[in-house]
């Protein structure tokens, strides 16, 4: 898996995109950010930048964050966690009998307006992202995160 480091330029721009999704006034990610040829984000500590990466295999570094797709960044369900206080729009607010549904994989119907990639919560707990369409919230947590049972 390539890791690739990036510079405060394309850093600004993945941030700019989840303020502006997000409503979000100030957001201070004081992290490096590294994606992979999938476009997902990873962050991690500053202090990693005294380490040469370049003799190491791994699969990954860091806090798995983000995926970036054309329309939109997708956070993860720990990215939701860092960011969901700060969000302002595109965020919904589900009862503990969606939550039960959300975790096990299933799409959650609603008729708030929202538009896009979509932070879901429960009272002060966050639970990823979803897809919102057309009154419909697709759930994307990954397979091998859900609940089973």
């Amino acid at each position: 898996m390539a890791l690739k480091i990036l510079n405060n330029k394309e850093k600004k721009k993945v941030i700019d995109v989840i303020k502006e999704q997000y409503n979000i006034n100030k957001l201070d990610l004081d992290y490096i950010f590294l994606k992979n040829n999938d476009n997902k984000v990873f962050i991690l500590s500053k202090d990693f930048s005294k380490i040469n990466i370049d003799n190491i295999r791994v699969n990954s570094f860091g806090l798995y964050f983000a995926k970036i797709h054309p329309n939109g960044v997708r956070l993860s369900i720990e990215g939701s966690q860092l960011i969901g206080e700060y969000a302002n729009k595109n965020i919904l607010d589900i009862n503990k009998k969606e939550v039960n549904l959300w975790v096990r994989g299933n799409d959650i119907l609603t008729n708030e307006k929202l538009d896009g990639f979509v932070i879901i919560k429960s009272k002060n707990d966050y639970f990823g992202s979803g897809y919102y369409k057309e009154g419909k919230i697709q759930n994307m947590i990954s397979k091998d995160r859900r609940i089973k049972k």
